[in-house]
């Protein structure tokens, strides 16, 4: 049984779909959470939404396109919590349209928001882990970005194959001061973003459960199954790994 009792977790962009799903296992799973993102109601009736439930959590404000703010993040969890055990790093934003016709601005957007915010939360969750005896961080990628190359998803391609070769390099780097950096790779996920996606892409959604082993799409529980497992101490000699979650996507033959 997997258990969090005494430890604190931190899960950026934790207001919704995947990262609220990955707050709120961690606090059922005894954790003490402190999730962050822009949208200040989401994210505190999110808190309050784990207290209701039993769990502690506390939301704050912040900006990942920001390093002040993600390094005041990171502080102010260990001034109210003593350590950093967990992070989840979850902030991302996808925009669609034909390579030849993306602004640049866009692309800009895509990159600061999703990869750059994941490099600035690494920097300052590696740094304070080392100084409190280590931990365990898990970055969210994808299938687009690993595995297959979307049309008009460029930019959301590009990001997350940035954010697997980044992830490698501070898992070697954070060995040494028992900090494991460990990536997913999702497909099929139900969440806002990718509903919002697939809808642009004119795909319904028994097309996208047709394309997985198992027969359906997968739900934000899915991937934060996942998040926690690696955040364990059950994973506790895995780093440097890429996990999918896919539904079996990478086994279906393509006929």
């Amino acid at each position: 049984m997997i258990s969090f009792d005494g430890k604190v977790a931190l899960v950026v962009g934790g207001t919704s779909g995947i990262g609220q799903a990955t707050a709120e296992g961690f606090a059922r799973l005894g954790a003490k959470v402190v999730l962050a993102g822009r949208r200040e109601d989401r994210g505190e009736r999110v808190a309050q939404g784990i207290i209701d439930a039993g769990g502690q959590a506390s939301y704050v404000h912040a900006d990942v396109l920001e390093e002040d703010q993600v390094e005041a993040l990171v502080r102010s969890t260990l001034e109210r919590h003593g350590s950093l055990d967990c992070a989840f790093n979850a902030a991302a934003l996808e925009l669609t349209g034909a390579l030849v016709d993306f602004p640049v601005e866009d692309f800009e957007r895509v990159l600061y928001t999703s990869l750059r915010g994941a490099f600035l939360c690494l920097k300052h969750e590696m740094a304070a882990m080392a100084d409190t005896g280590g931990g365990a961080i898990v970055n969210a990628s994808s299938r687009s970005g690993t595995e297959f190359g979307v049309p008009t998803n460029g930019a959301y391609s590009a990001v997350k194959a940035g954010i697997a070769g980044l992830s490698r390099s501070a898992a070697n780097e954070g060995g040494s001061d028992d900090v494991r950096v460990n990536w997913i790779v999702g497909a099929h996920i139900r969440s806002e973003m990718a509903l919002e996606a697939w809808k642009s892409f004119g795909i319904p959604e028994d097309r996208i459960a047709s394309l997985t082993a198992i027969g359906r799409v997968g739900t934000p529980e899915d991937f934060a199954n996942a998040v926690l497992f690696l955040c364990s101490d059950a994973a506790g000699f895995i780093t440097g790994a890429e996990l999918a979650v896919d539904g079996g996507w990478g086994v279906r033959p393509v006929l």
